[in-house]
């Protein structure tokens, strides 16, 4: 919702037109909302988002938050004419819009990496609670199962998941690095 509200045409339209700016700021809301909903849904084994996958959703919020507010922020014209010259606090209208990429730049990050914190903190706790439901004495032995006994038995458990890891560490690097590297060459053709 905020890259569509963000298009100058769309954006300069939603600020001349009262009711399609009270629709911009409700989609913009309610995607935020339905976003974190997914994001903090508490997992119970059922269908849900797996944590690392809630993980990768916080990682790519942030990536588009940096490209979308660093491009904001360090281009040199006006993109929204809707505004005037009138700005906020008499800020001369780049200024106005640089600070606005800031704030979709540094802030808006600073929550999804509050985010990602609060999320590995459930994921470890939901795994302490598997493994306190794995140690109780259920009649049968399959609980106990799921935890291996010896290194081999954790290596070979582990080692699809550690795959997987590894590469959605790599995606993440590799999706930073072309953000950065796409960043500085859209700032330096139309900085």
């Amino acid at each position: 919702m905020l890259y569509f509200w963000q298009i100058p045409v769309v954006h300069d339209a939603a600020i001349e037109n009262e009711a399609l700016h009270y629709l911009m700021h409700a989609t913009m809301l309610a995607g935020g909302l339905l976003f974190f909903y997914v994001i903090f849904e508490r997992h119970r084994g059922g269908i849900s988002i797996p944590f690392g996958l809630r993980q990768l959703m916080l990682t790519g919020t942030i990536v588009s938050n940096i490209l979308i507010g660093s491009l904001t922020t360090m281009k040199s014209m006006v993109l929204y004419s809707a505004y005037g010259d009138e700005r906020l606090f008499g800020l001369h209208p780049l200024a106005d819009e640089s600070v606005g990429g800031y704030i979709m730049w540094v802030p808006s990050s600073m929550m999804a990496l509050t985010a990602i914190l609060i999320v590995f903190h459930k994921w470890g706790k939901d795994e302490e609670q598997r493994y306190q439901r794995s140690q109780e004495w259920t009649g049968s032995n399959t609980a106990a199962l799921e935890f291996p006994q010896t290194a081999e038995e954790l290596r070979m458990k582990v080692a699809h998941v550690n795959r997987v890891t590894g590469f959605s560490l790599f995606l993440v690097s590799l999706t930073m690095l072309v953000g950065s590297l796409l960043t500085a060459i859209l700032i330096s053709i139309y900085g």
